[in-house]
């Protein structure tokens, strides 16, 4: 036994000494027979024997020069798993966490001390994957995607992997296994690009193993490291996974006294057909876990978009999301579903090759009485053409099957858009072509549009044109402002229109300074034509931030804005319309946020007044976050708008969102929402109950009620019991 561990030992040694670089210089994640615990404690000889990742540069607030705080990162394969070991030396003994729930907002992990891994595996700067852990061991996976100005995160997809850490004293351990079977990856290429991040947010600092400027994201995959896996398995055993679920549901109707039991069962299956390609079946599949949505005053004229919270559209959701540009998405999955239940969902999503991602999908809604099932369908293929240019062709459906009807009901948008990335990483560019197919319309059916950002540290900019022409219509997307609401007819009248935004931003950093990090100074302009060239909106704002590297600042808006509207419009809950006309309006908006840090409250106020539609508009918000580490953490947001539009009536609207979860660990979990609104008249609360009982299996038990706002009556209320297990086989 000793003779074994003592030639492990020398051979791993000896692999380290002559093989930790490839012939061109890159470091290399070597292939290691042995089977270790992962437990935190990084005991196991191999650790000691393997080459670090060690050297680690600033990013924020500073991001010159190599970290003073070391970090230490080993990794290995064993073909089964991918290992990594970290080791961070802290100069405190404390830390700062937000959360202990799995899969937490990417943005709020920039807010607790953590660990970050981000893989390229098939090495073309587009697509990628991450994952986090954050001191208490909570974790967080997803997917990278670029877009038309940055790479965006997606949370919903998720995984089965392996975690633990260990604080002692000012060290701090992690240990971490990901099964190879559930990273996408070309069997033939041994080279991957990876990058770490350690996140410190007690003190605002973060470093990653790659230097680069702070104004790109910690997941820019343009700024990752090659690294070649030794032995890299060259076949990956298929894996499927089955998840079925049942729930039990009882709700009323207090105000028609109608009441609903519903007992639903259902199966979710996941099978890898390839290293690379993920086949995703949803039968049946029920939501009702998913948290309600806040409340938002909309003083636009136009309709807004709110988040999908469903998995089964979320995970690889980047490949369908990203098809469009501002303010025009093809695919907008909640409208999926959004009449009548989802009977099944079919997606097959994934790299075919290190240069083509695909993604088809396509779901059933049911029949209700009168009311006919829709099919509804998406096909995305990206190709990467070169290492600038990629190409994004897609197809979407909307289709009624019901053959008995005189007119097929159908919908269809064909696209195709360029996407280009320069090799000094300071450009970004978009090319958007999209064209609609709807029963009983068949010209002016158009969509084009063109984006360039340009990004260094001092300065940021981008700029993008758009046509949209009136019968360029997404039944299963989002674009609001070819709606127009008429209140004098009671109608909406479609309109195309031109648009332009564009934006500028200087930095003035401070890097000597050690409280003021940076000025930042910007002007947008957004511009809207309508078809004859006529200018119906415009918008421009100057913005001016005060940024302290604690990440607190106070800023201060100057806007001007000129509508010409065109038909009668109630943006205000009034029973007298404004006219068409004219409307030149200014405001100044200030404002303070605090600094996140170590402070058990933290809180965000903003303050607007000035002119609306030639009346008066004054605009309270506030922002508070409680956290009682590491245990509890609370969110609330008060929202008061103050509206005179003298002749054409006058509303005070009060919004309010309320947010509390109690962690008991990292497994077991409860939460409350609460969302207030004077103008919907309705107050909703929800309490949820999460316990993951194994990896990804979780029980959910759900309550909600529903109020009148103004006299507090009771509209509904309901309880609901979910059930689902993630069995692997």
């Amino acid at each position: 036994m000793h003779r074994r561990l003592l030639g492990n030992i020398l051979i791993i040694t000896l692999l380290t000494i002559f093989n930790t670089y490839s012939q061109d210089g890159n470091k290399k994640i070597e292939f290691v027979k042995e089977k270790i615990s992962i437990d935190g404690n990084l005991n196991e000889p191999v650790w000691k024997c393997l080459i670090s990742f060690d050297h680690f540069f600033n990013h924020f607030p500073n991001d010159t020069g190599t970290t003073e705080k070391p970090v230490i990162v080993k990794a290995f394969h064993d073909g089964e798993n991918l290992y990594f070991g970290v080791v961070i030396h802290e100069k405190t003994d404390k830390y700062l966490v937000n959360s202990m729930n799995r899969d937490m907002a990417v943005q709020d992990f920039l807010k607790e001390d953590s660990f970050v891994i981000i893989l390229d595996t098939f090495e073309n700067q587009s697509s990628g994957i991450f994952f986090v852990v954050n001191v208490l061991g909570a974790q967080t996976d997803g997917l990278i995607a670029i877009n038309s100005e940055n790479y965006s995160p997606d949370i919903g997809w998720n995984t089965k992997w392996n975690s633990q850490v260990k604080i002692e004293g000012n060290l701090r351990f992690f240990e971490i296994a990901i099964p190879l079977n559930a990273i996408a990856y070309d069997l033939n290429k041994s080279n991957w690009n990876i990058n770490f991040a350690s996140v410190d947010a007690k003190t605002s600092q973060y470093s990653t193993l790659t230097s680069f400027s702070r104004n790109y994201d910690l997941i820019d995959l343009r700024f990752t490291q090659k690294v070649e896996i030794v032995n890299l398995p060259k076949r990956k055993s298929s894996k499927l996974s089955l998840i079925p679920s049942t729930s039990f549901s009882y709700t009323k109707d207090v105000i028609n006294s109608q009441r609903r039991n519903q007992l639903n069962f259902g199966l979710d299956a996941k099978y890898n057909v390839t290293s690379s390609l993920k086949l995703d079946v949803a039968i049946n599949p029920d939501f009702s876990q998913i948290e309600q949505d806040d409340q938002i005053a909309n003083l636009t004229r136009f309709d807004i978009s709110l988040p999908e919270k469903r998995n089964f559209f979320l995970e690889n959701g980047d490949l369908f999301n990203n098809l469009g540009a501002r303010g025009v998405n093809p695919f907008y999955s909640r409208k999926i579903g959004l009449d009548s239940e989802i009977i099944y969902g079919v997606k097959l999503s994934g790299e075919l090759s290190k240069n083509l991602r695909v993604g088809l999908l396509n779901t059933q809604t049911e029949s209700i009485d009168s009311l006919s099932g829709y099919n509804f369908s998406a096909l995305v293929a990206k190709k990467s053409v070169t290492k600038s240019i990629t190409t994004t062709g897609y197809i979407i459906n909307k289709q009624n099957l019901n053959t008995k009807e005189s007119v097929i009901d159908y919908n269809r948008v064909l696209g195709l858009n360029m996407n280009y990335k320069s090799q000094n990483k300071k450009w970004l560019g978009q090319l958007n072509y999209g064209k609609s197919f709807t029963s009983l319309l068949d010209n002016k059916n158009n969509f084009y549009s063109t984006n360039l950002s340009y990004s260094t540290r001092k300065w940021i900019g981008s700029t993008s044109m758009m046509r949209t022409e009136k019968n360029f219509v997404t039944s299963v997307g989002f674009t609001p402002r070819i709606k127009n609401y008429d209140a004098g007819l009671d109608q909406y009248i479609r309109k195309g229109y031109w648009a332009n935004y564009t934006e500028i931003i200087y930095n003035n950093y401070s890097p000597n300074d050690e409280i003021k990090d940076k000025n930042e100074h910007k002007l947008r302009v957004n511009t809207f034509l309508n078809s004859n060239l006529e200018l119906v909106e415009e918008n421009i704002e100057f913005v001016n931030i005060w940024r302290k590297k604690d990440l607190s600042y106070f800023f201060a808006n100057v806007n001007y804005n000129y509508n010409n509207l065109k038909f009668a419009t109630n943006i205000i809950n009034s029973n007298k319309p404004l006219p068409p006309n004219n409307y030149n309006d200014m405001n100044v908006r200030i404002g303070y946020i605090s600094p996140f840090g170590n402070k058990i409250f933290s809180h965000q106020n903003r303050l607007l007044y000035g002119t609306f539609y030639n009346g008066t508009r004054f605009n309270w918000e506030v922002v508070g976050n409680v956290r009682l580490q590491p245990w509890a953490s609370m969110d609330f947001n008060y929202n008061l708008n103050l509206i005179n539009l003298y002749e054409y009536g006058k509303e005070t609207i009060h919004t309010f969102n309320f947010s509390g979860k109690v962690f008991f660990n990292t497994k077991l979990m409860t939460s409350a929402n609460m969302s207030y609104s004077t103008r919907q008249n309705d107050i909703s609360m929800n309490a949820r109950l999460q316990w993951e009982f194994k990896p990804l299996s979780y029980v959910y038990l759900v309550f909600s009620n529903s109020y009148y706002t103004d006299n507090l009556k009771k509209k509904s209320y309901g309880v609901a019991l979910k059930i689902n297990y993630w069995l692997d086989i």
